[in-house]
């Protein structure tokens, strides 16, 4: 999937316009050992945990306990209560949650609980990465 990046003032007015839509999931019952690799990547700062389209929550690397079974499933690990958007929400309420989060990145969730994207910001730059293409949800 090709990325581009929009600065904080080219942004549309909703989480849909600054969102990546086809955002990668693991299935619940990956474990730890399964994804190790990822989770050494500096460069991911969020597992998005689903069953197909539906959301159970977030794993964030640097928050796991390093003492934690490598068998330990993904599903006992997410945090389904972790900061997430709506697609339908102001930009500025995705701002806001990534401030008082700490994080650069949110879930995209419907009030289905279906996974439709993720909300990745670069403060250091002042900009939204997004898919190249735009495709509607």
């Amino acid at each position: 999937m090709a990325v581009r990046n929009i600065s904080l003032e080219s942004a549309g007015p909703l989480v849909r316009d600054v969102m990546l839509r086809e955002a990668r999931t693991v299935p619940g019952a990956t474990t730890l050992a399964e994804i190790a690799p990822e989770l050494d990547n500096p460069r991911v700062r969020m597992i998005l945990v689903a069953d197909g389209r539906r959301y159970l929550g977030s794993v964030a690397p640097e928050r796991l306990d390093p003492l934690i079974s490598r068998s330990t499933a993904l599903s006992q690990l997410a945090d389904f209560d972790a900061p997430r958007v709506h697609p339908d929400d102001p930009v500025v309420v995705a701002l806001q949650l990534l401030e008082s989060s700490g994080s650069d990145r949110l879930p995209v969730v419907t009030a289905e609980d279906q996974l439709v994207g993720l909300v990745c910001f670069n403060r250091r730059r002042g900009h939204f990465c997004v898919d190249a293409e735009r495709p509607s949800i």
